[in-house]
């Protein structure tokens, strides 16, 4: 998981105490060409398509109904 979700679900950061991300400290400002996505695969990097984003939800979904002891911060309850 990244730094900033575990920041996020550990409760360090918030929605709350969220800023706008200072535009001179981005690396990224187009979308990718081929080469650009050759490049970031072959240093390790992945993508998430829908199908991906389903199947977490799923699991998401899974692990709820079997009643997780660890919540998240902003978790609802399945009741």
């Amino acid at each position: 998981m990244s730094p900033l979700l575990n920041r996020f679900f550990s409760g360090e950061t918030s929605e709350q105490n969220a800023r706008p991300q200072d535009p001179a400290h981005r690396t990224y400002f187009k979308h990718p060409t081929r080469q650009d996505v050759a490049e970031l695969t072959r240093r390790g990097f992945g993508f998430y398509d829908g199908g991906d984003l389903a199947n977490v939800a799923s699991r998401l979904d899974e692990l709820a109904r079997l009643g997780s002891t660890v919540r998240s911060p902003g978790a609802q309850s399945a009741e």
